[in-house]
């Protein structure tokens, strides 16, 4: 599959040892985008945030007082009466991920970390494209693209 022009960002506000390289998280975010068939060219934003922001931002925007693995901000696509110029770079939105909440989970489901990883970036992803599961069929229909993804992602160097 060609290469497509996607901008992935890496923002940290945790310490950066520890957390995955920008190289792992394009590789991850490229992979799923071009599994998705998604044109670009387009950019994705990746923070990586302490428990305390989370929650924050989950109390703020879903009025959940929780911490949890990883919220999603898609930006509404534009309507059909403004015209981008050609190669303009178009912004899917924010993912802001809790790496503490996530390696937890991991932990606690008897997983590896990486993969673990990999599977909530890819979630967040699939929620930026549009996609939920607040219904059992969107669950359902979610769980199983997520899990063609990851199964279909190449071994990837260490976080």
């Amino acid at each position: 599959m060609p290469r497509r022009p996607y901008t992935v960002i890496v923002q940290r506000a945790v310490p950066r040892r520890g957390t995955p390289s920008t190289r792992w998280v394009r590789q991850v975010v490229q992979h799923t985008l071009e599994h998705e068939r998604i044109r670009g060219p387009l950019s994705v934003t990746v923070r990586f945030v302490t428990a305390d922001e989370i929650r924050e931002l989950n109390r703020r925007f879903r009025d959940e007082d929780e911490v949890t693995d990883v919220l999603s901000f898609p930006l509404e696509p534009t309507s059909g009466e403004f015209v981008l110029p050609p190669g303009t770079t178009i912004s899917l939105g924010d993912l802001a991920i809790c790496l503490a909440y996530t390696r937890q989970q991991a932990e606690a489901l008897g997983q590896d970390p990486e993969r673990h990883l990999a599977h909530v970036l890819v979630h967040g992803l699939l929620h930026l494209l549009g996609h939920d599961h607040a219904a059992p069929e969107e669950e359902a229909a979610m769980r199983t693209r997520e899990e063609a993804i990851l199964a279909s992602l190449p071994s990837l160097s260490s976080p």
